[in-house]
Parts: C-alpha cells; sequence; structure tokens
C-alpha cells in the first residue's frame, strides 16, 4: 500500500523531534528500513516512502496531521474541557504536533485521553482543515526523462518565484519514481510573518520576524497524466501546474485547466452515488450541496441527507449547476467514521478522516463519474447552456452567428449588467468572479475559489445579453410561418409556437429553450389538446433523454 500523498510532508516530519518518532514506532511497530540506524527526520522521511505502512502507522499520522494544526490543538483543549479532563499532561514547551502525538500515545493507556482523542478527530473533521487536493491533466502522458536534471529545473522556477513574490529565498524541492507515479516534495519560505511574541524563558512582549516553511506535495502518473498538487498556500496552485508543465516537459501549457471534476451525474439524486460496484463502500450520502444558478445566485443546503431533504420539501434545481458537493462515504476498516469528501468544481478535493482511504475514495468517484477525464463541454455551446441567465456576447454569437447583432435590435436579446462572471482562464469553476462596482469607476472581480485570483473587471466584462423568451417565441413564430392560437410564455422550458396542418393530422410545434423536466409530457398534453405535440430541440440534444417519452 502507497502511503498517502499528504503524509509525505517533509516539514511536519521535521517539526517532530527524533525521540518522539522513536515512542511512535515503539507504539505503532519500526519500519523495516529504520532499524538500526541513526533517527533522523531525512531518514523517517525515507522510509516512509519505501516501506509498507502498518494500519498502527497510518492512524498515528492521521492524528500528526489533523490535530497537529492549531484547530487541531483547539479542538483537543474544547474536548478536554467537555470531558472534563485536566490539562495536567500537557506540558508548556510542546508545539501542535508534538501534542498531538502525546495525545495519540496516551489514549491507548488512558481511557479519559481516548474520549478526548476520538471527540477531536470528529471535531477537526467536520471542520474541513484538511489539505485539499487540485488535480490537472497533461496534454499527453508519458514518463519524465532525466528526472534528477528536471527536479533541479524545477527547483529553479520554485526559487525564482519565492523571489519574484517576495516569498523570500529557499527552495528544495526532492523527488522519486515508484512504478510510473513520481512524487515530489517542494519545500520553500513563504511571506514575512512579524508576530507580538513572547519568547520562551521571557515575560516582555517583542516582535519576532520569520517565514514560516511550507511543504508542498506533488504526485505525477505517468499512465493517467494527471498531476495531483496538494498546496499549503491555495495562491501557489495554478503557479505549480504551469511551473511543473515547463520544468519536466518544457511545455508550461502541458497541464491544463481542463476540469477533472463534474458534478453532473448528482442530478440524478441518490441513485447516482449508488451506481458503483466498489466492494468495501457503504453508504454514501451528501450532506453539504451547493447548485449556481445562471444569474450568479447560490443556493446552499445542509442536512443529513440532501437528497431526502429535497425531495421531502419538493425541491429542485433543475437549471442551476452543481458546484460544490459534500459526501459521507462508509468504507469498510477499523474505523467505524465515514470518510468526509468535498469536491469542488472544476479540480479541487479534499478529503477529511481518512487519508489512508484516499485511493479507495479516488477509485468511487471516478465509478460514479465524478472523477474522471473529460472535455471541456459535454455538448457544444448551444442555447440549452445559455436560456438560463445573461451570457457574454461573443457566447451568444456561437449560437446564433451573424444574426445576433439583429436578435439584440429585436429585442430578443436584451442588454444586462452581470452581477457575477466566469474565469475564463479557469473553464468549469463556475461564475467564480463576483463585480463589485468601484467609487472610482470600473469593476474589481472578487474571487470566491481560492486557487482563483481576484483581478480588475472591464465595462465590457460585464456586459451580457439574456434571452427574452416571449420575444423569441413571436420571432419563431414569424421565421416558421406558424400562426393560429398560441400561449404566451409564461415561464418554463417550453415556448408554445401555435399549430400546423399536415394533411388531415393537426401538430402543435413547441420549441425547448432549456432542459425538460421529468413530467414535461404530462405538461405538453395539456397544452396540445386534440392535437400531436412536437418538441423541437437544440441540435444534438433529445428531449426523450430528460423524461420525455418520444411516440
Amino acid at each position: 500500500m502507497q502511503l498517502p500523498l499528504a503524509y509525505l510532508d517533509a516539514v511536519a516530519i521535521e517539526e517532530l523531534p527524533p525521540e518522539l518518532w522513536a515512542k511512535v514506532f515503539d507504539r505503532v511497530g519500526w519500519p523495516p528500513s529504520l532499524r538500526g540506524v541513526v533517527l533522523t527526520a531525512a531518514a523517517v522521511l525515507g522510509a516512509f516512502r519505501t516501506d509498507e505502512p502498518t494500519s498502527g502507522l497510518l492512524l498515528a499520522l492521521e492524528a500528526i496531521h489533523d490535530l497537529g494544526t492549531e484547530g487541531g490543538r483547539l479542538a483537543i483543549l474544547g474536548a478536554m474541557a467537555d470531558r472534563r479532563v485536566s490539562p495536567g499532561w500537557i506540558e508548556d514547551g510542546w508545539g501542535e504536533r508534538e501534542l498531538a502525538v502525546h495525545l495519540f500515545l496516551g489514549q491507548h493507556d488512558a481511557a479519559a485521553l481516548n474520549d478526548v482523542y476520538a471527540r477531536a478527530l470528529v471535531q477537526v473533521h467536520e471542520d474541513g482543515r484538511q489539505r485539499t487536493y487540485n488535480e490537472f491533466v497533461a496534454s499527453s502522458a508519458g514518463p519524465i526523462k532525466s528526472l534528477k536534471e528536471r527536479t533541479e529545473r524545477l527547483r529553479v522556477h520554485v526559487l525564482t518565484y519565492c523571489k519574484e513574490h517576495g516569498l523570500g529565498t529557499h527552495a528544495q524541492v526532492q523527488s522519486y519514481e515508484d512504478d510510473g507515479v513520481y512524487v515530489f516534495q517542494v519545500v520553500h519560505s513563504h511571506h514575512l510573518q512579524k508576530p507580538l511574541a513572547v519568547p520562551p524563558d521571557s515575560d516582555e512582549r517583542t516582535m519576532i520576524a520569520f517565514r514560516p516553511v511550507h511543504s508542498d506535495i506533488v504526485r505525477y502518473d505517468a499512465m493517467t497524466g494527471r498531476l495531483r498538487i496538494s498546496a499549503r498556500a491555495a495562491t501557489l496552485v495554478d503557479f505549480l501546474r504551469v511551473a511543473f508543465g515547463a520544468a519536466l516537459f518544457d511545455d508550461a501549457s502541458f497541464f491544463t485547466n481542463r476540469p477533472t471534476c463534474t458534478l453532473d451525474p448528482l442530478h440524478k439524486g441518490q441513485r447516482a452515488l449508488d451506481a458503483h460496484d466498489r466492494p468495501g463502500v457503504g453508504r454514501v450520502r451528501l450532506t453539504e450541496c451547493a447548485w449556481e444558478f445562471p444569474n450568479g445566485d447560490v443556493h446552499r443546503l445542509r442536512s443529513a441527507d440532501c437528497f431526502a431533504a429535497l425531495e421531502e420539501r419538493g425541491l429542485a434545481f433543475e437549471n442551476a449547476e452543481i458546484i460544490e458537493a459534500k459526501l459521507k462515504i462508509s468504507i469498510a476498516g477499523p474505523s467505524t467514521r465515514p470518510v468526509t469528501v468535498t469536491v469542488r468544481i472544476p479540480s479541487r478535493l479534499k478529503i477529511s478522516g481518512g487519508q489512508r482511504h484516499v485511493e479507495e475514495v479516488h477509485k468511487y468517484l471516478d465509478a460514479i463519474g465524478v472523477r474522471r477525464l473529460q472535455s471541456e463541454q459535454d455538448h457544444e455551446v448551444d442555447l440549452w447552456g445559455l436560456a438560463g441567465g445573461p451570457q457574454a456576447f461573443h457566447r451568444w454569437q456561437r449560437v446564433f452567428g451573424g444574426r445576433t447583432d439583429a436578435l439584440v435590435n429585436a429585442g430578443v436579446l436584451r442588454r444586462v449588467r452581470r452581477a457575477a462572471i466566469q474565469a475564463e482562464e479557469h473553464p468549469g469553476a463556475g461564475l467564480a468572479h463576483e463585480a463589485i462596482e468601484l467609487e472610482g469607476g470600473g469593476f474589481y472581480g472578487v474571487s470566491d475559489v481560492p486557487e482563483i485570483p481576484s483581478r480588475s473587471l472591464s465595462e465590457t466584462d460585464v456586459e451580457a445579453l439574456e434571452l427574452q423568451p416571449e420575444v423569441y417565441r413571436t420571432c419563431l413564430r414569424a421565421d416558421l410561418a406558424l400562426d393560429g392560437p398560441a400561449q404566451p410564455w409564461a415561464g418554463g422550458p417550453l415556448l408554445d409556437l401555435g399549430r400546423l396542418a399536415v394533411a388531415e393530422h393537426a401538430i402543435r410545434v413547441f420549441y425547448a429553450i432549456t432542459p425538460l423536466p421529468g413530467d414535461a409530457a404530462a405538461t405538453l398534453r395539456s397544452m396540445a389538446p386534440g392535437a400531436h405535440a412536437v418538441v423541437l430541440v437544440p441540435w444534438g440534444r433529445r428531449a426523450g433523454a430528460v423524461g420525455v417519452p418520444m411516440e
């Protein structure tokens, strides 16, 4: 079994003294390569790369990484207060990693600390502060040639970036290859910090200047072409994507921004989560979800079972895009706690409470169609993808071509100002930039996605065109020379274009401007009494595929 990527954190390993690592190994078993050698941080990291991890070691590393943080310390202290456990076992000199290790060791022998340990883990897993992964896809999969030389080239890229962006002058990159999987440790300094602090053995406040050291872990699979980046600072994700392409394959665009995650399958409800054959995966629940509507509105739902809550309340967001989802996945193993997985399109994954199950989680997401290689769009841009809200002029041009200006003049497309826009360089991320008007003129696009920076927006960026369905219905009736009674548009996906007589048959023609809901057949029958209903849809789409029986 390969050690989960998050546990190969060189900085976290170095933050624990060798004598404390020795106590951990005395409890969970010594890695074979560490027997009889001088115990150092480098030796521990080397053992984690090469030796088969035991279940006990995986639990210890989970404690170090999940509880060995500021949030972990607060969770431990909160659990101690809840269980009325005295803090007498904690020494003043312990850092956050050391506190986590001592709690892990102590909970084996003290029932009170075992209660604290269990509650603290639940707290940090629900807080969701664990590392995130961002995945990218190579333009073509293949091995890395001259790994040592390429690793040094990557270090130069990282060092140059740090110097140019005020992150200091420290950069170290280590790499190794294991059966076609390349793992890189990117250790570098970060922004200068100057907190007011009280040094040890002093009671006076003073300013301490230092640069924290970050360890970013990157995994490249030569078989699939996937690049998985786990960065401490989300702002470095896009730089690392570009730098790895340039340093390893002489092509800065080698790893694309093409979406690697899609939440479209979740529109099918609970059956989407159950559509797999992965052994060991039990019940899966959707506990949080965010839907984004074409006008920029975002609706969030939190429930023990979101699909059940939606059904109970009769809610449906058929014209909205699911941009984020949190799943609780029960996986067979020594722990009964479910693994929490948060997916944020287009490429971010966060796994809490089960790093040892990370590969099984990936295989499950592959099986249900959430984590997959895909084109930027499942369909060419068409009316169904645009009619739900304001869109940029160039997107309407892809649908209407040379008729776009005429449709604007006719009022079919109305000029509006968008409240939120897409980040063009990050396709699939949704409406990531909220357009905030500045007092001095212009707009600033504030990003709610950490990996996507905020940026200035022009008037052209926020200008958009929005379809006016009733005006469009009138134009279509004229274009198709349809007359006779027809109902004005009153909302919904269907435009009533009127009747058409073919021999002795009466045909009622409709046009679907958005995907049809499952009950559309009943609606059509009520709108076309005594006539055959014909539904026109954009080229390449099928009305029958979305719930309308075709006769």
